[in-house]
């Protein structure tokens, strides 16, 4: 493979072993192609440590200031908070665009 794209959300991550384990990864990953060319996404809501250790080691894009704009949530569409908090369609397409362009330019 010529590029990676990966994803790495805060549910259910330790927080306190991102760096090794993402380091391993990128080690991993480089074993079998040197020249492969990693992207990482941080999270929609954003994560301080992982979006730390993320960049560290990776092309990074930053996702979390999409979440500062209300209307890339599905804000007033549900009842329950939790469920409307997650980007919306408008959200997604935003994600999608920030991560396609990145692709673009590596």
């Amino acid at each position: 493979m010529d590029t990676v794209q990966v994803y790495i959300e805060q549910i259910g991550l330790d927080q306190s072993k991102i760096d090794e384990k993402y380091a391993g990864l990128i080690t991993f990953l480089k074993e079998s192609n040197p020249n492969v060319k990693i992207l990482a996404a941080g999270s929609f809501w954003g994560n301080d440590s992982a979006d730390e250790v993320t960049s560290k080691y990776s092309k990074f894009v930053f996702l979390k200031k999409l979440s500062i704009d209300q209307t890339y949530k599905a804000t007033g569409l549900f009842d329950n908070y939790g469920v409307s908090e997650p980007p919306s369609d408008s959200g997604m397409k935003a994600i999608a665009e920030f991560i396609w362009n990145s692709l673009l330019f590596m």
